[in-house]
């Protein structure tokens, strides 16, 4: 999988702390197994279950993100209000 050769750090990280059992290791032994045990498919499972909220979150940065560039160039931006007669603001 082509998404390894980029995230295959982070993946690893966040699998080996949040996988509970088997526990995970850099050492295998009796109670611990490698993070490469797991397929890829399995880790890139546990990796996108980890980060479910946040991916919930994405639509709305996306949204933000549109809404802060409208006023870049001052199209979003409106002009000053006139006072009011009487008004001293």
């Amino acid at each position: 999988l082509q998404i390894f050769d980029r995230f295959g750090p982070l993946i690893h990280l966040v699998v080996t702390k949040v996988l509970i059992e088997p526990e995970v290791a850099e050492q295998a032994d009796e109670n611990h197994i490698l993070v490469t045990e797991l397929s890829a498919e399995d880790r890139l499972a546990i990796f996108n279950l980890a980060n479910a909220e946040v991916f919930q979150l994405l639509p709305f940065r996306q949204k933000a993100v549109e809404a802060d560039t409208d006023s870049f160039d001052g199209a979003g931006v409106r002009k000053p209000a006139k006072p009011i007669d009487g008004d001293k603001g």
